[in-house]
């Protein structure tokens, strides 16, 4: 009779545990605790600032704010750079969403003033790209690709390819800020099947700018089975960013892979799907959390150890 109350206890105790586990799980998911705030307010003033100066043509302002974050190295709470969330700015203002089409004509006549009065300037050509990028993808849509209209296609790679070649002919200008190579791989993405062309871009990036993040990101995304990889890649590209990035960050960029390709690409079934290795995962988050200790990053090494069983 003891025995049965015990193991009816047990039972009520272990479910339980499970229920505040999986509770866990999805409000560090969904930021329900919202102690990231401080890194969001970061990033929103500094797409706040990026694109007032850019809608206002305060190209003086645009040319001293990148130039500080890009020589100084600055980084959000959580540790990111500064200068990638300048660019989301730009991106921000140029990204297509559902039935809305920014006016490119409107877009494209401030960045080429922006050019004319800061010929010198590598962000100004790389915000060039940056539009570009989306003028391009506007063509093809957001749908899956199944959904994309079979007279689309054409245009749309004609136009990446357009891009490209636009980047490239100011790449003397523009290749000292990491962004250029960034932009470079995510437009290569829409037309380049081929990995060693890409690969190549992103690696004199990566050697010249090692502890970029953006690029890092843009990259692996290029290598998932969605666009012209697989989980092999990922995994192989992941070691690699160590081999770059462990004399200053140890083993946080595996981390941050992981952590970035996790939420575009495998959508919570990172260790059921990918070839991970939590272990390394995980001694990439406490690297995070030595150098960035903000509740932003704790969080969500909290969330990936409760998806690891850890």
């Amino acid at each position: 009779m003891n025995n049965r109350k015990n193991n009816q206890g047990f039972s009520v105790v272990y479910f339980a545990v499970l229920f505040v586990v999986a509770a866990l799980i999805y409000f560090f998911s969904v930021g329900f605790f919202n102690s990231g705030l401080p890194e969001r307010q970061v990033r929103n003033e500094i797409k706040k600032e990026t694109v007032d100066f850019f809608m206002q043509e305060n190209f003086k302002e645009l040319d001293r704010l990148s130039t500080e974050y890009r020589e100084g190295g600055a980084r959000t709470p959580n540790g990111l750079w500064k200068l990638s969330i300048f660019y989301r700015g730009i991106d921000g203002i140029a990204r297509a969403k559902n039935n809305y089409r920014p006016d490119y004509d409107m877009l494209l006549g401030k960045v080429d003033r922006w050019v004319a009065s800061s010929p010198n300037s590598p962000s100004a050509y790389i915000a060039k790209g940056i539009i570009l990028t989306h003028v391009a993808w506007s063509i093809r849509g957001t749908d899956y690709a199944e959904k994309v209209k079979k007279q689309n296609w054409v245009p749309f790679r004609e136009k990446a390819k357009e891009t490209y070649r636009y980047l490239l002919s100011v790449k003397q200008k523009a290749d000292v800020d990491p962004s250029w190579y960034e932009v470079s791989v995510r437009i290569m993405t829409a037309f380049e099947r081929d990995i060693n062309k890409v690969m190549s871009v992103a690696n004199e990036g990566l050697d010249k700018f090692p502890y970029y993040h953006e690029l890092y990101f843009t990259t692996v995304l290029y290598l998932t089975p969605k666009w012209h990889g697989d989980d092999a890649y990922i995994e192989e590209f992941a070691l690699k960013s160590i081999q770059r990035t462990s004399q200053q960050d140890r083993m946080s960029m595996y981390a941050r892979i992981y952590w970035y390709v996790d939420y575009h690409n495998y959508h919570g079934k990172l260790f059921s799907n990918s070839d991970v290795s939590w272990g390394r995962m995980r001694s990439g988050f406490e690297n995070i959390i030595e150098d960035y200790p903000v509740q932003y990053n704790i969080q969500k090494f909290a969330y990936y150890a409760c998806l690891a069983k850890d």
